[in-house]
């Protein structure tokens, strides 16, 4: 079968009839004897030439609607070409069709399979016929050269025509139908020697129908198309075999040669479009090649943003269009280039589906989070601890900005929410702190005039205990005052100044004093409402314990060093003295401590 991609050099001939059995050479290329193979093939040629004619289209360029259309005429115009329907499906499957298109392209093809499969058997049924009909016409001329009378040229004929009406054979008994048909040509021939007249008329009518043949032959090399020109050869070469016989042997050998030339010419013309066409072939395989791995560089590289997976997907879709538009390969290479066009693809949908289904799931992860936080901010937006809460909240703002993204569809309701929690807290705490603000102001005011009033207090130091009352009285009224605004930061320090002033003039002893100090200290603080500062204090005096506590010991372990030594000594005196100092300053720190601890804080 010769089709357009086949790679056979040479053209079988017939020899000069009469001829030994040798081939005759001729430049690039051998013209041998017909074979049965040949016959066979000799048959296919007309229908190969439609099919090569079809196989041109580049189907690549169609539509998936058109696709279908194509398959649909195939079947409409009984064209059962294998080669042809493969073709279009390979173009339908390089395209991205809806489901529906799918399923009608899949029906047909059902269709088509059906009707080539009931084709090859109705074709299996003729070429079974044919078997029998060659067979006849090998008996019929049998008879006629075992004749008693003369054979009839004008019978030869009749059954040669036959011959060649004749269809395809089943291709296992070709050779051995071919084989005997040729052989009882040439026993008809070698009949007709012992009748010169019957001869030399044969052999006129031959040479003057290869004469024609030869003629288009040399018309055909200087045919524009070369695919033309080589399917005429093949169909002269037919003719030539099949419908005409031999010549006389004066010019067997000349027109054989006029022949041959016109072949080798069209052959070489051939062999050069050939090389063109493998050369442009390669370029198609290379560039297609290079769009594969372009695909699956896009593939291996992947994207880490949604933007920039949409921005891979729009180059992939042209590259698609790019191999459609670069051309057909090689039909040896078509299904390896197919294979290699859809693993990239493959690749690149695996990585893009791989991206989509982590985004996804870090969405709804994200999206559980951020309907935590709303849950968070719903639930703090009713509280007066305002400091407190204010700051949590700005945390929570925090964590949503460090939170990705969530599904597009829950976005906005979510943020709206959240940010509807936030600003009923703000505005509450805003409205709050106006009230506030006057009331500091009033505070400012009222410290002032206690501040006066300790400026202006005199110590009666004969009554140290009326003093002490109303020293303790300023304490008091200074913490029952509360907050100032941040511009009378300095009148606590002013104040207490004062009153430290007034107890020195008292000559009360230093431990009273602190001791009485301190309480006004936790007292103020207590008094604020401010729990994480007093539990600051209760931790500070704790750690001081301990410290105290543990000097001690390593002071009291000391002394065991001066076993030996008397009480007396002046290094155990000292540190004696030390131990008690800090045993004193131990017994005051637990005394605060006590007091911290007697307070019940709401």
């Amino acid at each position: 079968m010769i089709t357009q991609e086949t790679t056979t050099d040479n053209l079988v001939l017939n020899e000069p009839e009469g001829q030994p059995q040798e081939s005759c050479q001729t430049t690039g290329e051998a013209l041998s004897p017909s074979t049965p193979q040949e016959e066979q093939a000799s048959q296919e040629v007309a229908p190969k030439t439609q099919s090569q004619e079809k196989k041109s289209v580049d189907y690549s360029s169609l539509s998936a609607d058109e696709l279908v259309s194509a398959l649909q005429n195939m079947i409409d115009t009984e064209n059962m070409s294998n080669r042809e329907a493969y073709a279009i499906r390979e173009a339908f499957e390089l395209q991205e069709p809806n489901e529906d298109i799918k399923e009608t392209f899949a029906a047909v093809w059902d269709t088509f399979r059906a009707k080539r499969e009931k084709y090859a058997a109705q074709m299996a049924v003729e070429q079974k016929a044919n078997l029998e009909e060659r067979l006849a016409l090998i008996d019929e001329l049998k008879a006629l050269i075992e004749k008693e009378e003369n054979a009839s040229i004008k019978e030869f004929h009749s059954i040669q025509i036959r011959w060649r009406k004749c269809g395809m054979v089943p291709r296992e008994q070709s050779s051995a139908v071919w084989q005997t048909y040729q052989h009882h040509v040439e026993r008809f021939f070698d009949y007709l020697k012992l009748n010169r007249e019957f001869r030399d008329m044969e052999f006129q009518r031959n040479l003057e129908e290869k004469n024609k043949i030869i003629l288009r032959a040399e018309e055909l090399i200087n045919e524009p198309s070369v695919k033309k020109a080589f399917d005429q050869l093949q169909m002269l070469h037919k003719i030539w075999k099949e419908e005409t016989g031999p010549v006389s042997p004066d010019h067997r050998q000349e027109v054989w040669e006029r022949f041959s030339v016109a072949t080798r010419a069209i052959h070489e013309r051939r062999h050069q479009h050939l090389k063109e066409q493998k050369k442009a072939l390669k370029g198609v395989l290379d560039a297609k090649m290079a769009i594969c791995q372009k695909i699956e560089d896009m593939a291996a590289a992947g994207a880490n943003s949604h933007d920039a997976w949409q921005k891979k997907m729009a180059e992939v879709e042209v590259l698609k269009e790019e191999f459609k538009k670069v051309g057909l390969v090689a039909e040896n290479k078509n299904a390896q280039v197919w294979e290699r066009f859809k693993e990239v693809n493959r690749l690149f949908n695996q990585a893009k589906n791989n991206y989509y289904k982590d985004l996804k799931r870090s969405q709804m992860s994200n999206l559980e989070q951020k309907q935590q936080i709303v849950l968070e901010a719903e639930s703090l937006k009713n509280s007066e601890d305002w400091n407190t809460t204010a700051d949590a909240l700005k945390a929570l703002q925090i964590r949503w900005k460090e939170i990705g993204h969530v599904p597009r569809q829950k976005s906005d309701e979510l943020w709206a929410q959240f940010r509807a929690a936030c600003n009923y807290f703000f505005d509450r705490m805003a409205e709050s702190r106006k009230t506030i603000d006057a009331s500091l102001l009033a505070n400012l005011k009222a410290k002032e005039e206690l501040i006066a009033r300790v400026e202006a207090f005199k110590i009666d130091e004969k009554d140290v205990d009326a003093t002490l009352e109303a020293l303790k009285g300023f304490s008091a009224a200074w913490r029952e005052i509360g907050r100032t605004p941040r511009s009378g930061k300095d009148l606590d320090t002013r104040f207490n100044n004062l009153l430290d002033a007034l107890f020195d003039r008292l000559k009360l002893g230093k431990q009273e004093v602190t001791m009485m100090r301190f309480k006004d200290k936790i007292d103020a603080i207590v008094a604020e409402g401010n729990k994480s500062k007093f539990y600051a204090e209760v931790d500070f005096v704790r750690r001081k314990i301990d410290e105290i506590t543990h000097q001690v010991h390593q002071l009291k372990n000391n002394i065991q060093f001066f076993s030996n030594a008397s009480s007396d000594s002046p290094l155990v005196r000292e540190v004696n003295k030390k131990i008690e100092k800090e045993e004193a300053t131990l017994s005051q720190w637990k005394e605060k401590l006590s007091y911290m601890r007697s307070i019940k804080l709401d």
